[in-house]
């Protein structure tokens, strides 16, 4: 069994009023589960730089994880000097350091340039796209120019960890 879940869980967007008429699974939460809830592993793709701050996203992982539960994240990473511009949230990420300070073990961040590569030639297909008036392809461009300016200050990384085993 991967997971034992007895109910979804969302990213918390401290904040964000409830919706009315959604059902509470689909409100926008606020934690991530109650104390009873535990996983077996948790899985994060893309999205770890964008808690605020990254180090408090990785605890509740970790505080959900059952005893020796894995954690698989993916992210990028700063790669040599970042320049002002660049936003924190990319320019202090360091998963080894955070998954450390979480109080994860058993670390490992590994580098993926083939991801990177396929990214990039997505990036440069968006721009060589023609946008006909279409305002999402439109939109696409605009993030591709941003996203290639800052291509090469960042790296791309799957970062797995293991909660400690719980004591008996």
């Amino acid at each position: 069994m991967l997971a034992r879940l007895a109910a979804p869980l969302h990213v918390a967007f401290p904040g964000t009023p409830p919706a009315a008429g959604l059902p509470e699974d689909l409100q926008p939460c606020r934690t991530l589960g109650s104390a009873t809830i535990s996983a077996d592993a948790v899985m994060c793709i893309d999205a770890i730089q964008f808690s605020d701050p990254p180090l408090a996203a990785l605890r509740q992982c970790r505080r959900i994880l059952a005893s020796r539960g894995r954690l698989a994240v993916t992210a990028w990473e700063p790669c040599g000097p970042v320049p002002e511009a660049v936003p924190d949230r990319l320019r202090h990420m360091n998963l080894a350091r955070h998954l450390l300070e979480a109080g994860f073990e058993q670390i490992e961040v590994t580098e993926k340039p083939d991801w990177y590569a396929a990214e990039r030639t997505l990036w440069e297909a968006a721009l060589q796209a023609g946008t006909s008036g279409d305002p999402a392809l439109a939109s696409l461009q605009q993030e591709a120019t941003q996203a290639l300016a800052a291509f090469d200050i960042k790296r791309r990384v799957l970062a797995t960890a293991t909660a400690p085993a719980h004591a008996a």
